[in-house]
């Protein structure tokens, strides 16, 4: 009887247990759907402000924000819509956000492709949110500085898993590439600096630049672990 009793009781502790976890998953992915929400409200609002306004400056500057706060609320979708509550696909989140930035920069160039060469991995919502504002300002970049106006062009983003661990991203055009003159560190614009930052300081990588048939970024990063 006591037998018995004890079995029963790790069971309904069991079960509690697991609605308890159910319960928090849930809350969790409504708040993760509730921020996207909130990010997409935000950017409705800098854009008809933006609009009201009139202003080339202003505008360039809004559509930058806007940029900024999607790359940002697709993490959310993302881990809103994965088993993991933790980490994303990297595979699926670069080619969505590539997608999205190339749509967004339609009207500048239309007649540049992008192919992908990614390895599928995972990555914690700590490294994928400023990752993607890296990669949102160097796909911008290359769609506004590279090409001129309605001229043909490919950007290639490759994604390559080393065996400590590590990733390795290159993002590269076929572009007009930089002057040599030109220090990238030296003459870092905002954009540039906010790129060598997020590799090198906050994520502990690193950054190479090479300025030959167009222009290629080689970011170097440790895939840190994701805490449940």
């Amino acid at each position: 009887v006591s037998l018995c009793k004890d079995i029963t009781s790790a069971i309904e502790d069991r079960e509690a247990l697991a609605a308890s976890v159910n319960e928090k998953e849930t809350l969790i992915r409504e708040l993760y759907h509730r921020t996207k929400n909130n990010m997409q409200i935000i950017s409705s609002f800098i854009q008809i402000q933006s609009r009201k306004i009139g202003d080339e400056k202003v505008s360039a500057f809004a559509k930058n924000i806007v940029s900024k706060i999607q790359t940002m609320s697709l993490v959310h979708e993302k881990l809103y819509q994965s088993k993991n509550l933790s980490k994303i696909n990297l595979k699926e989140y670069i080619e969505e956000l590539i997608s999205l930035i190339a749509n967004y920069n339609s009207a500048a160039n239309n007649n540049v492709a992008v192919v992908f060469e990614i390895a599928d991995t995972e990555l914690s919502i700590d490294s994928a949110i400023p990752l993607g504002l890296v990669i949102n300002e160097i796909i911008t970049n290359s769609f506004k500085h590279a090409f001129l106006p309605g001229e043909k062009g490919r950007i290639t983003v490759s994604l390559k898993k080393e065996k400590d661990g590590s990733l390795i991203l290159i993002i590269s055009d076929d572009g007009k590439g930089l002057s040599k003159d030109f220090d990238v560190r030296e003459t870092a614009s905002l954009g540039m600096t906010t790129i060598f930052s997020i590799i090198e300081k906050q994520m502990q990588g690193s950054v190479d630049i090479i300025s030959e048939n167009g222009l290629t970024y080689i970011l170097s990063f440790k895939n840190k672990k994701a805490e449940k």
